[in-house]
């Protein structure tokens, strides 16, 4: 999936494990979504650019001061998260070790 910022047209990041390392190496984990949106929507769009997270913030920031929003990089992500097998093994991964009763 493709998203656009600045006019430039991004092929999203697959998620995998590399992905989920890469993200960890910028400082966040996709866990921390609900707590670091921004970090995590820069770090994507680094991950996808192949750039550095400053620059990608740079971008995200004249994306929006031209009055564009995050919402398209945003669900390139979550599309990308829930074709990821990697993703759904993770999720099953966490079920398995909830406690019974605690679904």
């Amino acid at each position: 999936m493709k998203f656009t910022l600045n006019e430039k047209e991004y092929e999203g990041a697959k998620y995998n494990y590399n992905t989920s390392c890469a993200f960890e190496e910028m400082g966040v984990s996709i866990a921390d979504f609900a707590k670091k949106p921004q970090s995590i929507i820069r770090a994507y769009v680094a991950i996808s650019g192949g750039m550095e997270v400053e620059e990608a913030g740079n971008e995200i920031e004249q994306h929006v001061i031209k009055g564009g929003n995050l919402d398209e990089v945003s669900d390139v992500l979550m599309k990308e998260m829930q074709d990821s097998g990697f993703f759904k093994s993770l999720q099953e991964l966490a079920k398995d070790k909830t406690p019974k009763g605690k679904k």
